[in-house]
């Protein structure tokens, strides 16, 4: 059995693509600080330091923070929280371990883990999304001129809904 240490936690993910999004911009700390102060999110630079240091701080890094700096370094939130590459292993919890594709995947709605309850799952989600499993192609599909890959649990989760949505028209 895989332990935690094996795999990437998010707040090691989030240290490190902070990191990654700044440079990239060839921005400082302080500048990432200052971005965030111009969104309503005042933030010392020494935070950003002991974001990017990893750790405790990054592990336990509140949610309005993540999306905070998601927002200041223009990345979708998944994408500071879970490895770009989709081999990457990722600890969801100390016993939940996923490839990072899928991941990626659950938190956009488009997949259920491993072991995770379909019928619960489908039943959280709202109607709008629902209907959208249908047809796997969405904004960033055609953006990219094709529709997405379809896995089995794309598959499993669209034919549930199907199935659910004829015995409603049925029972209608």
């Amino acid at each position: 059995m895989r332990t935690e240490s094996e795999h990437h936690t998010p707040g090691q993910v989030l240290a490190h693509r902070v990191r990654e999004a700044r440079k990239r911009r060839d921005w400082t700390q302080q500048q990432l600080a200052d971005r965030l102060r111009e969104l309503g999110f005042p933030t010392h630079r020494l935070t950003i330091a002991k974001i990017e240091k990893g750790g405790t701080r990054a592990e336990n890094a509140p949610l309005r923070e993540v999306l905070a700096l998601a927002a200041a370094l223009d990345v979708a939130p998944v994408h500071l929280l879970v490895p770009l590459e989709d081999e990457a292993m990722v600890a969801v919890t100390p016993e939940l371990f996923s490839q990072a594709r899928h991941v990626r995947a659950w938190i956009r709605g488009r997949n259920i883990l491993r072991g995770g309850d379909l019928a619960q799952y489908l039943a959280e989600m709202p109607d709008s999304e629902q209907l959208a499993l249908l047809d796997p192609r969405d904004n960033i599909s055609q953006a990219l001129g094709g529709p997405l890959p379809v896995d089995d649990n794309f598959r499993e989760m669209r034919d549930a809904l199907l199935s659910a949505l004829s015995k409603e028209e049925s029972n209608g």
